[in-house]
């Protein structure tokens, strides 16, 4: 297997490899894998060493979003999860969005730390280390998950949310920006105001119009 160093990324090695790798890793450390391609969870830096985590109105926006889905989603049956569940998504890719949301019966594998197998809505909130990978690699893996229904992509310095929506075999793009906007969570059949998604983030109260 690979040698595990924070000065190397990315890593080549095979999922099952990646399996050890990742559940040996310590404490508050996470690493995703993309068909033989090992990244850290926050992305890496231009000389390829590992970004030590997500910011605190990374983790805000996160709490800010799980809070607001939660209400509803647990009048629906419908489980929701923070960044430490791991999700299988197409292929051979193993991810920790950071908001995810499954309804009905969860689909867990055996492996440690189990791995979702069918999330209902993925969430990633987008700095400037993870938003190539959020609107590239994961766009096409969560998309082609057949139980997957929305995937978001918060932006994390501007008010601004780009949505994915299943309707039948194609996917409906949606952007809302500024914190009057109304957020639509299809799934929970629910409005969401961008004011709750960026409440205690210093962000500006309208997107970047060149963004």
């Amino acid at each position: 297997m690979a040698e595990r160093t924070r000065d190397s990324f990315p890593l080549r090695m095979t999922a099952e490899e990646y399996l050890a790798f990742d559940a040996a890793a310590p404490e508050g450390e996470k690493y995703e894998f993309f068909d033989g391609l090992v990244v850290p969870r926050h992305g890496y830096d231009d000389r390829g060493v590992a970004m030590a985590g997500a910011s605190p109105d990374h983790n805000q926006i996160a709490a800010n979003i799980t809070a607001a889905l939660h209400a509803e989603a647990s009048r629906r049956g419908c489980r929701s999860g923070a960044s430490d569940q791991r999700v299988r998504s197409f292929g051979a890719s193993y991810t920790y969005p950071d908001v995810v949301l499954v309804c009905g019966t969860p689909d867990y594998s055996g492996d440690n730390p189990a791995v979702l197998e069918n999330p209902t809505l993925l969430v990633e909130i987008a700095s400037g280390s993870t938003e190539s990978a959020d609107r590239g690699r994961k766009l096409t893996a969560y998309t082609a998950l057949a139980s997957v229904r929305e995937y978001w992509i918060v932006a994390a310095d501007t008010p601004e949310v780009t949505t994915y929506v299943r309707a039948g075999d194609a996917w409906r793009i949606g952007r809302v920006a500024g914190k009057g906007a109304v957020l639509r969570c299809e799934t929970l059949n629910l409005d969401v105001p961008l004011a709750a998604v960026y409440a205690l983030v210093d962000v500006p109260d309208d997107a970047d119009p060149y963004a």
